[in-house]
């Protein structure tokens, strides 16, 4: 399990962050949370909401994973699949209530880790091209902009396409989650 730093607390060799997020707990995620998890997916996400069905068979293989953030109780997701050496991020999302708080980066940052642990080398994202926050998140970690899938959405809005190569350790010094 992962907690965020007690405010103000050194970062090795890091510059200050903008933001001091509230303690948050990154934690596995289970088939046992698939009803959680498709809350959380359509609570963060209501304009392309997602059955329960939809998550389990992610859950269950064995290149699946997914990740939950716990403040006093849930408040974000993610899920992954990572298949030989390369990742995909099949979904990341925060309640509306804990935006803008330093969680989505918190539980990235897990992730990233996780993808690197299952042995990825490369993390591919699809991200909403009209949403500048999460954009500026995936930027702010390394990911690049590969290209476009036009009208990828349910809604019609189109998807950029985002990669980050996964250098092994590479930066620790920027992760600023720490073992408790």
């Amino acid at each position: 399990m992962w907690t965020l730093p007690k405010p103000n607390s050194p970062r090795l060799g890091c510059a200050p962050r903008r933001y001091d997020a509230p303690m948050v707990h990154i934690i596995p995620a289970s088939f046992a949370h698939v009803k959680l998890l498709a809350a959380l997916q359509n609570t963060s996400f209501p304009e392309d909401p997602w059955p329960e069905t939809a998550l389990a068979p992610l859950l269950i293989a064995p290149t699946g994973f997914g990740l939950l953030a716990v403040n006093n109780s849930p408040i974000g997701f993610a899920l992954a699949r990572v298949i030989v050496d390369e990742a995909e991020i099949i979904s990341l999302g925060i309640v509306p209530t804990a935006r803008r708080q330093g969680y989505a980066r918190a539980i990235l940052l897990g992730l990233i880790e996780q993808c690197r642990l299952r042995g990825a080398a490369t993390l591919f994202l699809e991200v909403a091209a009209h949403n500048e926050p999460a954009k500026a998140l995936y930027r702010a970690q390394g990911f690049l902009e590969t290209g476009k899938r036009l009208r990828y959405y349910p809604n019609g809005d189109d998807a950029l396409l985002m990669r980050s190569p996964l250098q092994p350790e590479a930066t620790p010094q920027r992760y600023w989650l720490s073992k408790p």
